[in-house]
């Protein structure tokens, strides 16, 4: 694949009614159940969004006929600062909670956090390009992997978020290896774009348990871990 097919996936007419039906689609919206500990909740209902999500991915990969070179044993990619929302870092929670990872991920934690610098945890504008980049590169010099990455495995994969599931890369296998900017990689911002209008009903829906300015917020996901210890 080349720069004019990648552009072609994201912004050619077939690409732009992919996304204006895409947007006409919505999932089921839970009530909140349990209000002393929404982030169950939200972790289960955050899940089957993802799965929804995978689903459309495929739709639109086969619609143009491409597969991308990501692959379960590539892992590279989580080697960069991840940038959550706070309802993503609640689903996040609640999921290994629920899944009684909680505490193993803790427990790495400590030691994860005594190995990196204050430079690395410096939370980035994230309107700021230039910022995200230089924190993207020194993550990778630095060989930091994310907090949730074990055995090269995410331990919160059902529930990961939005800037993991929609990135995809189209070069070669592994390339991720080698820089952290990788050439003909994308986050699909259609199904992110979605995947925001999804999170916002689920929020106004539950506007009695959720502020929606505060989960808005954003930082990296790291800190959002760090913040339970």
């Amino acid at each position: 694949m080349n720069k004019h097919q990648l552009d072609r996936l994201l912004r050619s007419d077939q690409a732009v009614k992919f996304q204006t039906s895409l947007l006409k689609t919505m999932m089921p919206i839970d009530k909140i159940k349990n209000k002393r500990n929404p982030d169950a909740s939200i972790s289960e209902w955050f899940s089957r969004l993802n799965t929804r999500v995978e689903t459309k991915l495929q739709e639109w990969l086969e619609l143009f006929n491409v597969e991308p070179a990501c692959k379960p044993e590539c892992p590279y990619c989580c080697y960069q600062p991840i940038l959550v929302n706070q309802f993503e870092a609640k689903a996040i929670l609640g999921y290994l909670s629920e899944n009684n990872k909680l505490d193993e991920v803790m427990n790495s934690l400590k030691a994860w956090k005594g190995q990196v610098s204050y430079e690395a945890l410096k939370t980035p504008n994230v309107n700021n390009e230039q910022e995200i980049y230089r924190l993207k590169e020194y993550w990778f010099q630095a060989k930091l992997p994310c907090p949730l990455l074990k055995n090269n495995k995410c331990v919160a994969y059902p529930v990961r978020p939005s800037s993991c599931i929609t990135y995809l890369t189209f070069g070669q296998m592994n390339e991720c290896q080698i820089t952290f900017d990788v050439p003909l990689s994308v986050r699909y911002e259609g199904i992110e774009s979605w995947i925001a209008y999804q999170v916002s009903f689920y929020i106004s829906r539950n506007s009695n348990i959720l502020n929606a300015n505060e989960m808005a917020q954003t930082d990296l996901l790291a800190n959002f871990l760090i913040y339970q210890l």
